[in-house]
């Protein structure tokens, strides 16, 4: 049996696909100003729209993006500050740093004022302000509050969580969609999700590549774009914008669908707050609630073991994501021929930093777009291909052309 290549795409695709869309920093400029805060109001009453997640008093966000990103740090706050936030962060119950309490205190209320305000700021500050939003540890602060969404009663970790799921879904839907003149309740989100009118797609882009390949489609997106556009059936890791959880009921609905459109219209009557996207945001957390999901990652263990390549593109394999890293190892451990290519934008993922990755076993080799031939007889398991914005497009076309004929390069 003829073995198809597997693609899986991350979020850099779907950006490639509608530059409206972006990720990381976008969620958390949103996230911290708590830019939605009137639209979750009108879908949700007006207590779900006033709990965000951070306030003028929160500390542990900074404190934890500044521990996890050490050298820039401290070459952005200098050593003295870095070394005492780790003194702060270390003490145990019994020690008193009530000085360092306090100028940790005043330096967390100024870098919020810094990331709220809209005003112009120096030079210094707009360094400050772009690390916390490209490195800000926001979900694990997040995740500490996910168990709470089990509780019949929603506290205010809850509804903290709630927020900030409807912020990443709303600061999605309003890219996506022409939205002039909306009417923000959910009835009007389930017609719009079900016409599927995306504006602003790109001529070419990763997708409309692999519309003419024998392959399989995986992404952690949770736009159709991919499948719409590839017009391929896509396995949806991180779950659907179409897609409602019912945090109390236990089940996931489908808005697409019509009969489960009816039974989100009834519930959101009923009980709106019970209701929230079922989409996988950047966290550590990835619980297993539905079989909805659970068949998604059947699919893409299916997908892998009938393949001997998987391409990934768009994806970075950040540490949230090590439940899909842990099946990519578990299928490269597997079969000796299996050989995993990925994109790299702008150098961003260096994968000998990863601990899963055994470099006793795997070879991990760089090709240039100019010499994908050279991958014909390669014995490399890991093959790292270097791409920018300005010749993304062309590299992965190349790419697509040669493996028609899997025999050709592997």
């Amino acid at each position: 049996m003829e073995k198809k290549v597997t693609f899986l795409f991350g979020s850099g695709a779907d950006t490639d696909a509608c530059k409206k869309l972006k990720s990381g920093a976008t969620f958390a400029a949103d996230i911290i100003s708590n830019k939605y805060n009137s639209i979750i109001e009108s879908l949700l009453g007006e207590k779900l729209g006033n709990f965000k997640l951070i306030y003028p008093s929160s500390k542990k966000i900074y404190i934890e993006t500044i521990l996890s990103n050490e050298e820039k740090s401290i070459e952005l706050f200098g050593e003295e500050l870095v070394d005492k936030i780790k003194k702060y962060s270390n003490r145990s119950s019994s020690e008193k740093y009530e000085n360092e309490k306090k100028d940790i205190n005043k330096k967390c209320s100024q870098w919020y004022k810094l990331l709220t305000q809209g005003a112009k700021q120096c030079t210094n500050d707009l360094k400050i302000k772009k690390f916390f939003l490209e490195n800000a540890v926001l979900f694990s602060s997040l995740d500490e509050k996910f168990n709470s969404l089990r509780n019949f009663e929603l506290d205010a970790n809850a509804k903290r969580v709630i927020n900030t799921y409807y912020t990443v879904y709303i600061s999605m839907f309003e890219k996506l969609y022409d939205l002039e003149n909306f009417d923000w309740n959910f009835e009007s989100i389930f017609n719009t999700l079900r016409e599927d009118r995306v504006l602003n797609i790109s001529h070419s882009c990763y997708y409309k590549t692999i519309r003419n390949l024998n392959c399989n489609v995986v992404t952690t997106n949770y736009t159709s774009l991919a499948e719409v556009l590839s017009n391929k059936k896509t396995v949806y890791l991180h779950g659907k914008l179409n897609w409602f959880e019912d945090i109390k009921g236990l089940s996931v609905y489908d808005c697409k669908d019509k009969k489960q459109r009816e039974i989100l219209l009834k519930l959101t009557e009923k009980n709106k707050n019970s209701i929230i996207p079922f989409i996988f945001i950047p966290s550590g957390i990835k619980p297993i609630i539905c079989k909805k999901q659970i068949v998604e990652f059947y699919d893409f263990v299916t997908y892998l073991e009938k393949s001997n390549l998987l391409c990934t593109i768009g994806y970075k394999f950040n540490s949230e994501d090590n439940h899909i890293n842990s099946i990519i190892i578990d299928w490269l451990n597997a079969d000796s021929n299996n050989k995993l290519v990925f994109f790299n934008f702008n150098d961003e993922v260096d994968l000998k930093k990863y601990s899963w990755i055994n470099y006793d076993v795997y070879d991990l080799r760089d090709i240039s777009i100019h010499s994908f031939e050279n991958m014909l007889n390669s014995n490399h398991r890991i093959i790292n291909i270097p791409i920018d914005e300005d010749n993304s497009r062309i590299a992965f076309s190349t790419f697509t052309e040669l493996i028609k004929d899997p025999n050709r390069i592997f």
